[in-house]
């Protein structure tokens, strides 16, 4: 199955604006120790900030597996706690999970679009992907990728062929 993608831009919900010029080079890092900006425990919140550190995606298992998650700004919660379930055909649901590991990723570089107000246009992010598994007998297996950005969240979530999840 093909991966969802959603974006949620805090600034649009608190009603200030962000203005940025950010002109960096290509790079991309793979951390696997995280400091000041990202957090991470199995049994707490997992947690990723946007390169200046304002905005904040949360998230966490609450028994008796639901995942939620929510979205700060400046230390303000900006989008109320959500779950991460779907409902599926026949009445089946997917709903509870176990985190079965955490990855992070920074990256940055520019590209430059074939038409539009800028010649440049910066492309700076933190990552992390939430690897998931679901409780129960069906076992079937999700990933959560996260971007925070300067200007607000990108999130997808994907799910790769598995007997227990057809069409």
């Amino acid at each position: 199955m093909d991966g969802k993608i959603g974006a949620i831009y805090p600034d649009a919900i608190a009603g200030d604006t962000m203005i940025h010029d950010i002109i960096t080079t290509r790079t991309s890092v793979y951390a696997l120790l995280i400091g000041a900006l990202f957090c991470c425990s199995m049994a707490g919140a997992a947690q990723v900030a946007s390169p200046d550190g304002q905005i904040k995606y949360v998230s966490t298992i609450i028994e008796p597996g639901l995942f939620v998650w929510h979205i700060e700004r400046n230390g303000h919660m900006v989008l109320n706690e959500s779950i991460v379930g779907f409902a599926l055909k026949d009445n089946d649901e997917l709903q509870y999970w176990y985190v079965t590991g955490v990855a992070y990723r920074s990256h940055s570089s520019r590209w430059k679009p074939v038409y539009g107000k800028r010649s440049v246009v910066p492309d700076v992010y933190h990552e992390m992907t939430v690897d998931l598994l679901e409780r129960g007998s069906k076992q079937r297996r999700m990933q959560l990728t996260i971007r925070a950005y300067d200007e607000g969240i990108a999130f997808r979530y994907s799910f790769a062929q598995q007997e227990s999840l057809k069409e």
